[in-house]
């Protein structure tokens, strides 16, 4: 049975809680979504109407019918001006153990500089290497960074098509061990992911599986904008615990009790 907002914010423990922020996190403060993102694109670079809504499947068309160059540099445009606002600008607030994010943009860097809390991002395994002696909370961008591409003379570059989805363990096998591990061992709140994610799925079921198997702590909470009342019971089946509501809702309830 799904859990009500209130209910959610009273099971929330933020300082033992890992954050997994998807793509509806960011939408809030103007990010386009994938189709949206996509279909920038085909407009800008084709000059056609779309001729796909997978961001993958376009990048990785465009890519070789372009350059990659062309394709980041027009998702560099769409999501460098963007500025946290509602929901994502209190996030930080509220003392989470970690944070982890499958965005490109920088709202959530943005939104930690704003309330003045210091974050150490880390978008490759270079980077790891480099700041794990710095102080601040983790961000781990498992995707990748608008400000990181090997096109711009970086060692590592976003996954955006199907060939950086087959290479990503080169560059961030730490950024997935480091998310692995938060799923096993505690508390984690996904946010802005959608239930249809094939890949959201799995990592939940593996992480649901492994903490009964070995009676790991912590309970793997997913709060969800869009309401699926197909496929959260499904995952509630297997332990999850799913609240449908936004992240603009979500922090003005943990306003009332912070």
């Amino acid at each position: 049975m799904t859990l009500s907002i209130q209910e959610f914010r009273e099971r929330t423990r933020p300082e033992k809680t890992a954050l997994l922020l998807g793509a509806g996190a960011s939408v809030p403060s103007g990010a386009p979504t994938g189709p949206d993102l996509a279909h920038r694109l085909w407009r800008r670079l084709a000059k056609t109407p779309p001729k796909s809504d997978d961001l993958v499947e376009t990048c990785t068309i465009l890519a070789r019918r372009y350059s990659r160059l062309d394709v980041v540099q027009q998702i560099v445009d769409a999501l460098k001006p963007l500025k946290p606002t509602g929901g994502l600008l209190g996030l930080p607030k509220f003392g989470w153990q970690t944070v982890f994010t499958t965005n490109f943009d920088r709202l959530i860097e943005a939104a930690y500089k704003e309330q003045n809390i210091p974050l150490v991002a880390i978008r490759s395994n270079f980077d790891f290497t480099i700041r794990e002696q710095e102080t601040g909370i983790r961000l781990f961008k498992i995707h990748g960074c608008i400000s990181q591409d090997d096109v711009f003379g970086h060692k590592s570059s976003m996954t955006l098509t199907e060939h950086d989805y087959e290479q990503h363990s080169d560059y961030r096998q730490i950024l997935f061990t480091k998310l692995s591990d938060a799923l096993i061992s505690g508390d984690v709140l996904v946010i802005g992911q959608s239930l249809s994610d094939p890949h959201l799925s799995s990592q939940i079921k593996e992480a649901i599986q492994i903490k009964q198997k070995f009676g790991a702590p912590g309970t793997v909470y997913v709060l969800v904008y869009d309401q699926d009342d197909f496929r959260a019971p499904v995952l509630e089946d297997r332990g999850a615990r799913i609240v449908f509501g936004g992240i603009d809702e979500f922090v003005h309830e943990m306003s009332s009790i912070v």
